[in-house]
Parts: structure tokens; C-alpha cells; sequence
């Protein structure tokens, strides 16, 4: 199933429906993908957004916040390939505040679930990680996101990913159902 055929068509837009703390209801942000330049990582974000054999985004927590810095999660388990896979391209830069990276562990060719924002205009960092593609709508919730304390980078309050899934290019939902989290 982590197979990408090159005949395989991905979807470019996948949403995450976001609950910070003790808030009434999540608010969604919408990520554009660049599958024409790095489809397998695309594909293992996609997977993950529509729950993958039984797992993925919804329910988990962005569980490290570091303000002009990274908000990362995604922590589910492994990619879509297995424990870790390599890293596909470094030909996307940064493109600004909403820049959507892959979170490795700390050395080449070891990216797994995690993903990470980048709530900065600039950043450098898109030679050790890898980019995958950025924020299209969402901006404001970002930024409560980041005014979220912490501790050493750790929410005080959860910020947790309620639902997420694919978006048509219309920006409705396709005719998969969405991953839920019972955690609402």
C-alpha cells in the first residue's frame, strides 16, 4: 500500500481541524501539497490525514510549540513505508510563514508521521528537512497556536487534531469520510 505508481494522481490539499484547550469547537486549517516534486512524502501526509489502516492525524496532539520557531505533530506511529523513510527532495525552500515540513529524528533519511509548521517568514532550515508544502488557509489559527504557553516547548493546554482528511480542488470534501477523533 506505501507503493506510489507513477500513474497515481494525489490530492493537493488536505485540512486539519485543529481544538486548542477548553475551546468550543476546532477551526480548520488548509495545507496545499506539492506532490509534483515530493509525492511520496505527499502521499505518507495524505494516508496519515485520512487514517491509515486504523491511524493517523486525528485525535493526536501538535505537541511541540516553539513561537517564531515550530509547531510540530503528527506523532501516530510510523509512515505509511514503515518505522522511517528517506528523505525525497531539498528543492523547496521555505516559503514563508506556513511552510509545511517533515519532522526527521535528528539526522538524513529519518522521517516518519511528524510534520511541522513554521510560523516564521524565514527560515533555513529547508537543507535538513524536507518541504512539503504550506499553508493556504488557517493563518489565524496558527497564530493561536502559538500564543498557546508552554513548557520547554510543551503545550500546557492540548492542541489537539480533532478531524482532517483531502480536499477537492473546489475545497469540498471528497466523498472519503474523514478521520474523527473520539477526542472532541
Amino acid at each position: 500500500m506505501g507503493c506510489l505508481s507513477s500513474k497515481e494522481i494525489l490530492p493537493t490539499r488536505c485540512y486539519l481541524d485543529v481544538k486548542i484547550g477548553a475551546a468550543p469547537c476546532a477551526e480548520r486549517m488548509v495545507v496545499k501539497l506539492r506532490p509534483d516534486v515530493v509525492p511520496r512524502t505527499c502521499k505518507n501526509f495524505i494516508m496519515l490525514c485520512k487514517g491509515h489502516q486504523g491511524r493517523g492525524y486525528a485525535g493526536s496532539k501538535l505537541h511541540r510549540v516553539v513561537p517564531g520557531g515550530v509547531i510540530q505533530g503528527g506523532e501516530c506511529g510510523s509512515s505509511i513505508y514503515g518505522p522511517n523513510f528517506k528523505d525525497e527532495s531539498f528543492s523547496l525552500e521555505h516559503q514563508g510563514r506556513g511552510t509545511l515540513y517533515m519532522a526527521n529524528e535528528g539526522s538524513p533519511d529519518t522521517n516518519g508521521s511528524q510534520f511541522w509548521f513554521c510560523p516564521a517568514e524565514r527560515c533555513t532550515l529547508h537543507t535538513k528537512f524536507v518541504v512539503f508544502g504550506k499553508l493556504e488557509s488557517g493563518f489565524e489559527v496558527l497564530e493561536k497556536i502559538e500564543q498557546v504557553k508552554t513548557l520547554q516547548g510543551s503545550p500546557e493546554e492540548d492542541v489537539i487534531i480533532t478531524a482532517c482528511g483531502v480536499l477537492d480542488e473546489e475545497g469540498g470534501a471528497p466523498n472519503d469520510e474523514p478521520a474523527k477523533s473520539n477526542q472532541l
